[in-house]
């Protein structure tokens, strides 16, 4: 093998990727602080303090760990730098490829630290450390993908990181693993648009059912709380509560296990159309 060989891969070129995986992360991450008890914020008269520091904190402490680790493992020209989607440090040494994995993961340890101190604590600083888990886990998405390239290639491969770029020396990764890749693109939007359009729709639809059951008000006297489920997807709720002017009925709505299992199943058919659209493009080109 030739270790003259360079290539280089541009994150940016796959950006529509990152975003794709990052909805996933999303999802899952948010899932763990709802199983945790830890989806709620406390500090809910001012939510943006907390969101703004949570911000300032993640850029300092993910790209700083990106640096401490690089230079623990023998790089010595690093600089950090700002692009039009944020920041980045640059690890000008090139490193051997599974000591680059290293420094591109090592971000991730992160999120739970920052998770742990915040069920530790309390008020704004619990609530910036929960929103910094959440930001830090979904922006090593990026890192992840360049990472998903960067497995194909072989051991000895040299690969200088140059913040929005990778620059292998060795063996090239397999172009192949792009299309793939590309497919995260279609299968998040796909996901996402489950969560935010899809599903506001049927909760909506279920709680309309609610109010329109026969005997709804008699049912309400009688034993307090009455449900409605619609197709297995999403269970509406109507309780009575007491209130200082009397009682009133209250309507709360929230997706099943089997809806979930939905949303997941319509993003991977999407990702596979876009597989296999890539497929159909790239033999379009030779």
């Amino acid at each position: 093998m030739s270790m003259s060989a360079e290539c280089r891969i541009n994150v940016l070129e796959y950006l529509r990727a990152v975003i794709g995986l990052s909805v996933f992360m999303a999802l899952g991450w948010l899932y763990l602080l709802s199983l945790t008890g830890m989806l709620s914020l406390q500090s809910t008269n001012n939510p943006f303090v907390p969101l703004v520091l949570a911000v300032v904190l993640t850029v300092v402490v993910h790209e700083g760990t990106h640096a401490v680790v690089a230079k623990i493992l023998g790089a010595k020209k690093i600089k950090a730098g700002i692009f039009k989607y944020g920041a980045y440090v640059a690890v000008e040494d090139p490193l051997p490829r599974d000591k680059w994995v290293i420094v591109a993961l090592a971000p991730l340890i992160i999120s739970p630290i920052t998770l742990l101190i915040a069920y530790l604590s309390g008020g704004i600083f619990r609530d910036t450390l929960i929103q910094a888990s959440i930001i830090n886990f979904v922006g090593s998405s990026g890192d992840i993908v360049l990472v998903l390239f960067s497995l194909t290639t072989s051991r000895d491969t040299l690969i200088r990181d140059e913040g929005a770029a990778i620059v292998y020396r060795g063996k090239c990764p397999d172009m192949r693993r792009a299309r793939k890749i590309r497919a995260l693109a279609p299968a998040g939007l796909a996901l996402f648009l489950m969560l935010t359009i899809v599903l506001p729709i049927l909760m909506f639809a279920a709680q309309f059912s609610l109010q329109r059951v026969d005997r709804a008000k008699e049912i309400l006297q009688d034993k307090g709380t009455m449900t409605v489920d619609l197709f297995g997807l999403v269970e509406a709720r109507a309780s009575l509560v007491d209130t200082p002017s009397g009682k009133v009925i209250s309507y709360t709505a929230e997706p099943k296990p089997l809806y979930f299992a939905l949303a997941l199943l319509v993003s991977l058919i999407a990702g596979y159309i876009g597989w296999l659209a890539e497929n159909r493009r790239v033999r379009g080109q030779k």
